[in-house]
């Protein structure tokens, strides 16, 4: 028995490695693929591994089943699929998995893996109505989630918007984000943060999202970035969180005002802030000051390293920058960092603005023929230009 304990350790750990490096990829281990066995077989697991009794499913919990020597083969790849989605699937309120937490991603799987169009009527019956409301949120579901349908508003909060776009790129932070927000039915959502105590959350009137133009948002790609960015303006207000920025006199107007002072703590946030609240790890920071004189290698090497391991990855350049590089980027402005070319040293970014990014010469042409705020840069000029580069926790590489 030993022997098969051992096996499953080890193939335990080498399941959630795999993982950790295909967090973008559709694996067989993907609930959507069998969601009815998870719920049939969840009472059996519950009686093998819930050690507090209370019904719920913690991670320690179900790391621990990989050791049970009395798990059947049925029981243990059901665990297996629990675990290694259980970012998706827990309740970020409790940081459990429980029967209906699995049934609500069940329904939202299924609506939100179909396009929003007339084949919906076709999912073999499977649409209901009572499901058309999380079309307001996600109208195009997990393809209304994406770098490019993050759209900065008028507030100072571009670290917070870069950082949600950087998050977006993973299916993990497609469905982190999704599993924040419900649609209560009744003109509110519920935003539950990662980074919050347990059973924090906070209800967003979708009707008073704000001025016009102001917040952050998707475009006609549903709600979703408008109630997220007022759900953590309400939530930094709920918890008390220390203002982070200088206090203007527009600042001073929005406290005034009942629905724009609800923002009032979100201008001015900190990267850091944005990192932990969206995902509930530490983050990062370096000076690439130090890079840019002789130690590419190093920059090279830290991109190398984070580039497919961090969930969110922010570069800014600061309000002092000196640089006469590409003078038409923003200075005292957050940029997503969206991918690095490894053999041809270029850092891929984009302005949370949706647009201004590197022109050609004398005109106002993007350089690559796009203005959509997507660009390239070499690192050695990103080096030069950019101030400092944030990274969230590398990825665990097992539960």
């Amino acid at each position: 028995m030993k022997q098969v304990s051992i096996f499953k350790a080890i193939a335990a750990s080498a399941l959630f490695i795999w993982l950790s490096v295909n967090a973008n990829s559709d694996a067989d281990f993907g609930p959507e693929n069998h969601f009815p066995t998870l719920i049939n077989n969840f009472e059996r697991i519950v009686t093998a591994i819930d050690y507090d009794d209370d019904r719920q499913l913690s991670r320690d919990e179900l790391f621990s089943g990989f050791y049970q020597e009395n798990i059947d083969q049925d029981l243990y790849s059901s665990i297996a699929s629990m675990g290694i989605n259980f970012h998706w699937l827990s309740d970020p309120k409790t940081k459990t998995i429980t029967t209906s937490q699995l049934i609500q991603a069940q329904r939202k799987q299924i609506h939100l893996n179909q396009p929003n169009n007339h084949q919906d009527d076709m999912v073999r019956g499977m649409r209901k109505d009572r499901l058309d409301p999380e079309r307001r949120l996600f109208k195009y579901g997990l393809d209304s989630i994406h770098p490019n349908t993050v759209f900065q508003g008028k507030h100072s909060n571009c670290t917070l918007v870069a950082a949600i776009a950087s998050l977006s790129q993973s299916r993990l932070g497609k469905r982190q984000i999704i599993n924040s927000i419900e649609d209560l039915q009744d003109g509110t959502a519920e935003v539950r943060l990662i980074g919050t105590e347990s059973g924090s959350y906070v209800v967003v009137d979708m009707e008073q999202l704000g001025r016009q133009n102001w917040n952050a948002t998707a475009d006609n790609n549903g709600l979703w970035l408008s109630v997220l960015e007022k759900g953590i303006a309400l939530q930094m207000l709920q918890d008390g969180t220390a203002y982070q920025g200088n206090s203007t006199p527009l600042l001073e107007q929005l406290k005034n005002n009942a629905v724009e002072g609800q923002y009032s703590k979100l201008d001015g946030i900190s990267t850091y802030n944005s990192i932990y609240l969206l995902t509930g790890q530490v983050s990062y920071s370096v000076t690439l000051s130090y890079y840019s004189q002789g130690h590419l290698d190093d920059l090279d090497s830290l991109f190398s390293e984070i580039i497919n391991n961090s969930q969110v990855i922010v570069a800014g350049i600061s309000v002092n920058n000196k640089s006469k590089l590409y003078p038409e980027l923003p200075r005292d402005h957050s940029y997503s960092v969206l991918g690095y070319n490894t053999l041809n040293r270029e850092v891929i970014l984009r302005n949370p603005w949706g647009k201004v990014e590197p022109y050609q010469p004398h005109s106002f042409k993007a350089v690559d023929g796009i203005d959509d705020g997507v660009f390239s840069m070499p690192l050695d000029e990103f080096s030069e230009l950019f101030d400092n580069l944030d990274y969230s926790e590398p990825e665990e590489t097992a539960l």
